[in-house]
């Protein structure tokens, strides 16, 4: 079985989607309730890491370990492994507490910008963490999408 179909099988929704949200002082804020995954199936289990794009990342627990060793697997050269032992020194468990609220360790969010509103990003698989500025700006600049990829992901 390839890496990509354990993945694939391991997610059970989609995250889509944009909500903004407050952050209190000690890094927690509410995950929207459409992102959050807990029943009888599922558990609430996630990972918060570093992101590519100056953002944080979310991703379930089941989807991290994949993943991850996958990463970690492929990682051949000394800069390779470097990267995963700062990846993983960088990534820490989340779990909801009962009002849905997740705390993300402070400074992660200094490290990207992110003070007192977080804006949150459903990417498939997982949620990006980002600062609304930031965001807004990283999107301005991609805007100037290559219009033949666009068309080719809608067909």
């Amino acid at each position: 079985m390839s890496d990509s179909t354990d993945r694939t099988q391991h997610s059970r929704r989609t995250f889509s989607g944009s909500y903004e949200r407050a952050v209190d002082p000690k890094g927690r804020f509410n995950l929207p309730f459409q992102y959050r995954r807990g029943d009888s199936a599922e558990c609430d289990d996630y990972v918060v890491t570093l992101g590519v794009d100056g953002n944080l990342s979310i991703y379930p627990t089941d989807i991290w370990d994949v993943v991850f060793q996958t990463a970690k697997t492929n990682a051949r050269t000394a800069k390779e492994q470097a990267i995963i032992r700062h990846v993983s020194a960088n990534t820490f468990d989340i779990i909801p507490d009962k009002q849905g609220r997740v705390m993300v360790p402070v400074h992660m969010f200094e490290n990207v910008g992110i003070d007192k509103r977080v804006l949150v990003v459903g990417m498939g698989d997982h949620l990006e963490l980002w600062d609304t500025d930031v965001y807004t700006a990283h999107q301005k600049r991609n805007m100037q999408l290559d219009t033949d990829f666009l068309r080719e992901f809608f067909s």
